[in-house]
């Protein structure tokens, strides 16, 4: 089969299983383009390898550009649930890139002065060896006052970034970082680029080994939450951005099993945040589990509005924008403008029951240090 024909057939089943329901911006709709790849990549892998399975991606309402380079590249977007279903065999993807990213809400019972958390803030900083993650790129340090109680609530966004790396304590998560998942890794040239799964007892050892990771991150928000706010109630502890069993990935959303769970929802820097829960028309995958949005999603700054992905090489694509007078291409949207988009969604999402707003977070101390 011609290279092209089989692009075009992978693209249009991967396509089918690219599950959206709410109306995509310029953004989403070039989200849509590359998550196609990444879903069209893992079905051309199970059919390699003999696995008898299926993919689908559950977009969540968020849907929107990764700003990961790698992430991008692989073929992943950013706000959903992935699935991976086989006939019994394991399977993993360590390029979806799950990283127990995450946060931790918690009520405040104590006063804490700006100055004074912005003192903590530093000495937890400085305490650490290494990157300190809680306020690299879109991660932060956050006070809020709840309007329904009047309480401050914190939100610290963020993950340790040795759960990345080989450690003494077992293997990091991404590929590109470590020696020991790619020495058993297979690699597989599909028709939309290369994917490099684990199978088998590797496989079954990428998930145990996440779960070791993930535990070691919600501890880590935990240890710096009491450092910096001493005494508070926490609220949730929340991975947005790993994986939910072995054959589920969390692509920047949250996976709330029941209503009565939590998560919060931010916007731009000096807008509300919000407390959301499922609610009847929430988007659902694996075992009904609702996948909310952690955000209001990225979107790009660029003059052009309608976009295109076309592949110039077999291994090279691009996204072709057109406005005007002019056209734009692009690899990935890492270096690209952008904001958040309006809260006002969140909004509107609640008047289509596709979630349920507990709270309302009036912004009051916003920490990157």
């Amino acid at each position: 089969m011609e290279p092209e024909l089989a692009r075009q057939n992978l693209l249009s089943a991967a396509r089918a299983r690219l599950h959206i329901r709410h109306e995509l911006d310029v953004t989403g709709v070039i989200a849509a383009q590359n998550a196609c790849v990444g879903i069209g990549k893992i079905i051309h892998a199970l059919e390699y390898l003999g696995i008898r399975g299926d993919v689908n991606f559950v977009a969540s309402l968020d849907f929107t550009i990764t700003r990961h380079a790698g992430r991008w590249g692989s073929g992943f977007s950013y706000g959903g649930a992935l699935e991976v279903t086989t006939d019994g065999n394991a399977i993993a993807f360590p390029e979806i890139r799950p990283n127990t990213c995450g946060t931790i809400l918690g009520v405040m019972n104590t006063i804490i002065s700006t100055t004074e958390l912005i003192s903590r803030v530093c000495d937890a900083r400085n305490a650490r060896t290494g990157s300190f993650d809680y306020s690299r790129k879109n991660h932060f340090i956050n006070v809020y006052r709840s309007t329904t109680t009047d309480k401050r609530v914190f939100i610290i966004h963020g993950c340790p970034g040795n759960v990345r790396l080989d450690t003494v304590d077992g293997p990091g998560l991404y590929l590109e970082t470590s020696n020991y998942w790619r020495a058993r890794a297979l690699s597989i040239d599909t028709p939309l680029g290369p994917l490099q799964p684990l199978v088998g007892e590797h496989a079954v050892a990428y998930w145990e080994n996440y779960q070791r990771c993930e535990a070691n991150s919600k501890a880590d928000r935990l240890a710096i939450a009491k450092v910096i706010f001493d005494d508070f109630e926490v609220m949730a502890n929340h991975t947005h951005e790993g994986m939910l069993a072995p054959q589920v990935y969390l692509h920047g959303c949250h996976a709330a099993a029941t209503a009565d769970l939590v998560f919060p929802v931010m916007s731009s820097m000096g807008e509300p945040a919000f407390l959301v829960s499922r609610d009847v028309e929430s988007p659902v995958i694996w075992n009904n589990v609702a996948v909310l949005p952690h955000g209001t999603g990225y979107s790009i700054q660029v003059p052009a509005r309608n976009f295109e992905m076309r592949y110039i090489s077999e291994r090279d694509r691009i996204f072709l924008g057109s406005g005007a007078a002019h056209q734009e291409a692009y690899s990935s949207f890492e270096e690209v403008p952008f904001i958040y988009r309006s809260n006002q969604h969140v909004h509107e999402w609640a008047s289509r029951r596709m979630l349920s707003i507990r709270d309302v977070l009036l912004p009051e101390v916003f920490l990157k240090l």
